[in-house]
């Protein structure tokens, strides 16, 4: 690798956007020392001061082609630029604010971003939250506060160090959350944060094979049949035009679109159809480094019906909950508003027409429930359902069900 300090001759540009913060100055810098398995390059963020560099993670990663048109380019490249620089304007604030004291420095700075205390697990959860903000990953920083919040009520004490965290401290703290009513989803969803959060730091791991294991959430997989959601909940008389009417349409658009969630449904855009088929990625899988999946959902008649009944053509949105001009928080707060609206209505008619309670991911527990009654095969699932892995489908699916046990296990008895 070569010297950070000793940056060779390129043909090309490394830092982008160079700005100054008084003595420091930042710039997007193109980590072209090490290429990644999947021909990415890391983009960091170099800060100099007094002709020492410090360079930052931003989490995105570019090709050399993509790079070289950072401050131009649209889609991606547009998403990384305008997080990077949402992630500048956090360090930008401390910097000026260490600077006014006369008192920056590089390891002032890293305890201000979370960095400094090494040995602190809530430093490091606050710095990862911080992080995921910054890049409008406000789904996946909720779940972090959440976690953070967790352990925090579980120590009661102002830090935790890493060094603390063994096998049997983790069966306690996982104990600890079974008596206060935690239910095992979530537990092995914190579990889970807490194992990235150590991962991250470098510390010795506690997880893994032969050490503690988390426990695996099986969830209430609740699946409607396609009888009770086309003879019973759609034909259940509702006021035309009214809030329910529109959320149970909501409910069978998600249904009818691979169960995708309704972050996803708010966010599908006109511009989304093609050839009378919906293609979208979905938000859950959108930033990973593994190649995106598209999501393809043909458009059936009921689904036209709902986009033509509901769908906003003043804006590039179908259903003109999200605008270009609000942030990733603002987004957020329209997915949870549609989510609660969708339980509370649809709740409504199940109780009234003695169907079991329901959620908005009813709808994906249903599509893929009732594929496989069908007879599709569990790798069309799969893939309709956007999974990289036949297993996580399987674990997914519900199994069969009580009919379909009872047929199976009544022909033991028959001469």
């Amino acid at each position: 690798m070569n010297d950070f300090n000793t940056e060779l001759k390129r043909d090309y540009p490394v830092i982008a956007n160079p700005v100054t913060w008084g003595p420091v100055t930042a710039a997007v810098f193109f980590y072209d020392y090490r290429e990644k398995g999947n021909g990415l390059y890391p983009l960091k963020i170099r800060l100099t001061y007094r002709r020492e560099r410090a360079y930052y993670q931003t989490g995105y990663d570019l090709t050399l082609d993509q790079w070289l048109r950072f401050n131009t380019g649209r889609g991606d490249i547009n998403k990384a630029r305008v997080a990077i620089q949402s992630q500048m304007a956090v360090m930008r604030d401390h910097v000026e604010d260490l600077n006014r004291a006369g008192a920056f420095s590089f390891e002032a700075l890293n305890t201000r971003l979370g960095r400094g205390k090494k040995n602190d697990v809530f430093a490091a959860f606050e710095a990862r939250i911080k992080e995921l903000r910054c890049k409008g990953r406000i789904s996946n920083a909720v779940i972090y506060e959440c976690a953070l919040n967790s352990l925090t009520d579980h120590v009661k004490s102002r830090e935790l160090h890493f060094n603390r965290i063994n096998q049997s401290w983790l069966e306690k703290y996982d104990e600890a959350m079974t008596k206060d009513g935690k239910n095992t989803t979530t537990r092995s969803m914190y579990m889970r944060c807490l194992r990235a959060i150590i991962n991250a730091s470098g510390a010795v791991s506690p997880f893994g094979r032969n050490k503690y294991q988390i426990k695996q959430g099986g969830g209430r997989k609740m699946a409607l049949s396609r009888q009770q959601i086309n003879e019973v909940l759609m034909k259940y008389n509702v006021v035309p035009g009214s809030t329910t009417d529109k959320m149970r349409d909501l409910f069978y658009f998600s249904y009818l679109t691979n169960g995708f969630n309704p972050k996803d449904m708010i966010l599908l855009r006109w511009s989304d159809i093609k050839d009378n088929e919906i293609r979208f990625i979905r938000q859950k899988t959108a930033r990973t480094n593994s190649t995106e999946r598209e999501i393809v959902a043909p458009i059936l008649p009921q689904m036209k019906r709902i986009i033509d009944k509901w769908g906003d053509k003043n804006s590039k949105y179908i259903f003109g909950y999200v605008s270009d001009k609000m942030t990733a928080q603002e987004i957020y707060d329209a997915g949870k508003n549609v989510t609660r609206l969708m339980n509370k209505h649809l709740n409504k008619i199940t109780e009234s027409a003695g169907l079991p309670r329901i959620s908005t991911y009813t709808a994906r527990h249903s599509y893929a429930s009732n594929l496989l009654k069908s007879h599709a095969p569990i790798e069309f699932i799969s893939e309709q359902l956007g999974h990289s892995r036949i297993t996580t489908t399987q674990a997914y699916l519900n199994g069969f069900d009580t009919d379909t046990r009872l047929k199976y296990n009544t022909a033991l008895t028959e001469e």
